[in-house]
């Protein structure tokens, strides 16, 4: 399943684009929908366990997909290398914020940020 849905800055302004939400369980006509845009891709985990989410990145990747993937869901730091390696670009936070995945380093980016940059 798939659905299109408006993504917002962090402080909560609408973007400027468009993503297409995918669950693990999504289909074949619903993957090859979201490798065709050019947009975001928001990976939506059901579990912490649930590996079929890096296996969409990674068919997302193979298919030419160049756009950004964004992963959601209860994902814990421990994993977030594994995100990158299959071609994850950041890891929505359940607080707020998102954290970016730099080749494999996380740099975190949200409220937390900004309050200690003053």
């Amino acid at each position: 399943m798939s659905e299109m849905e408006t993504m917002a800055t962090a402080d909560g302004r609408p973007a400027d684009c468009v993503a297409i939400t995918l669950r693990a369980d999504a289909d074949a006509a619903a993957l090859a929908a979201a490798a065709r845009q050019g947009g975001t891709v928001r990976i939506v985990f059901a579990a912490m366990g649930d590996g079929r989410g890096f296996s969409l990145a990674r068919r997302l990747r193979g298919a030419g997909f160049a756009g950004a993937l964004r992963a959601a869901g209860p994902l814990i730091p421990d994993q977030f290398a594994a995100l990158a390696r299959v071609g994850f670009d950041a890891v929505e936070r359940a607080e707020g914020g998102s954290v970016a995945l730099c080749g494999g380093r996380a740099r975190v980016t949200g409220y937390r940020e900004r309050l200690l940059r003053r």
